[in-house]
């Protein structure tokens, strides 16, 4: 995908989202898809195909904290691409040349480290659905994604710490997504170190909490501080230690975590601390 062909193709244009697949392209008054290549890193590419609005086609790139601002292609080229695909082109095939690269290796699991993702079948009150699911050791199990029955989901490498879903069907949908494996991996020890620490088992927990601290989330998490500010209460650290591990959760999550500390039967013994009535108090809500 060379950098100055690109170039010329790319305007400002922003894309919307709309769904709408049958089995027919041609029939589907909306026609919206995401697809995955590859040249010097992953790039996504977006088509939305609306009846009464003029054909849209954006290139973002992929990475594992999120995408890129999504940029337009020229009308010109996303009219032809639009049409080649509502007469049953595939997106990639249809894309010019200044696009084309190379798909993804896609395969059906993937390790990513010590952690294996992979695709079950799942129910829950709302139905049956394929779940993709981050595996750790003893195979414990977080949910990552999930999407209807009737899709082909498959998975690839997207750089360190992360992996891309790719989602086909059922009729002309396809999809992909970056699955942040770093930011699932944490919350995988840190649901292990919520039934170590209901177990009483406090130094496991902590060790669970130490390989969490060595993953960093994209954005904020007040989960892990959370839960170190209770296995440090129930092995009576100085209060100064457990405040400063809820305060950090408070700073991620201020209405929920201020909620739990005050009910929390591990931090009872703090109620009457003043830093704790501090960090605690309920704030009015933003307007």
């Amino acid at each position: 995908m060379g950098a100055i062909a690109l170039a010329a193709l790319l305007v400002s244009l922003p894309l919307g989202c709309a769904h709408g697949p049958s089995a027919d392209p041609g029939e589907e008054p909306v026609i919206h898809q995401r697809i995955a290549l590859q040249d010097d890193g992953l790039v996504e590419i977006e088509l939305l195909d609306a009846e009464g609005a003029p054909p849209r086609l954006g290139v973002r790139r992929l990475g594992r904290c999120g995408p890129a601002e999504a940029e337009g292609v020229d009308p010109a080229t996303a009219r032809e691409v639009a049409a080649a695909v509502r007469k049953g082109t595939p997106l990639e095939a249809a894309l010019p040349g200044a696009l084309a690269g190379e798909a993804p290796p896609w395969r059906p699991t993937l390790l990513v480290g010590a952690y294996r993702v992979e695709t079950r079948t799942a129910a829950d009150r709302y139905g049956s659905h394929l779940q993709v699911v981050l595996v750790g050791k003893g195979d414990d199990a977080v949910e990552v994604a999930r999407t209807g029955e009737g899709a082909e989901v498959m998975l690839a490498p997207a750089g360190e710490g992360a992996a891309l879903l790719g989602i086909e069907g059922p009729g002309t949908r396809r999809d992909v997504r970056v699955i942040d494996v770093e930011a699932a991996a944490r919350r995988l020890h840190v649901e292990r170190g919520e039934r170590l620490l209901a177990a009483g088992r406090h130094e496991a927990a902590r060790a669970e909490i130490a390989a969490a601290s060595q993953l960093v989330p994209c954005g904020p998490d007040g989960a892990l501080p959370w839960l170190e500010s209770r296995v440090l209460a129930a092995q009576d650290a100085p209060a100064a230690a457990i405040l400063d591990a809820l305060e950090r959760a408070i700073a991620a999550d201020p209405t929920l975590y201020r909620m739990y500390a005050r009910t929390a039967p591990e931090l009872a013994p703090l109620l009457d601390e003043p830093r704790f009535v501090e960090l605690t108090r309920p704030r009015p809500l933003s307007r």
